[in-house]
């Protein structure tokens, strides 16, 4: 079975003008999707740690396909002061182009949480991925 062990990030501010509701089925196949809260990122860890403005984490959810094993960590948090500078993150699982080899790792998004550039290359959310948000 091939695995989503590769991930992309996506802003999702970038299409939604103010804070969509959470996904409930699976961009690949439609199923429902199981969701887990978790730790936050290495880089949400970092902003944390700010001594000038206060922090403020709202969520790091891990959304889950048992259907085809596709998954997504959708990620929120910003700073009290500056409420207009929320972020809104969306990382994505992948299939790497070419590689059909099943991996080892049961939990690809913990590499992705672990990554310290995780949202260094964001993308703007794609119009077809949009959605699948629910509406506030």
């Amino acid at each position: 079975m091939t695995k989503y062990i590769q991930y992309e990030s996506y802003d999702l501010r970038s299409y939604f003008s103010i804070m969509p509701g959470h996904i409930k089925t699976c961009f690949h196949c439609g199923h429902i999707l199981c969701s887990k809260e978790m730790h936050f990122s290495k880089v949400v860890a970092e902003d944390m740690k700010w001594d000038s403005l206060i922090p403020v984490h709202e969520f790091t959810i891990l959304f889950q396909c048992d259907q085809c094993s596709w998954w997504c960590v959708r990620e929120s948090w910003g700073f009290y002061e500056t409420s207009n500078c929320m972020y809104d993150r969306l990382i994505v699982g992948v299939i790497p182009v070419g590689d059909q080899i099943e991996h080892k790792d049961d939990a690809p998004w913990l590499l992705a949480l672990d990554d310290e550039k995780v949202y260094e290359n964001l993308l703007n959310l794609p119009k077809e991925f949009a959605k699948f948000f629910l509406a506030k």
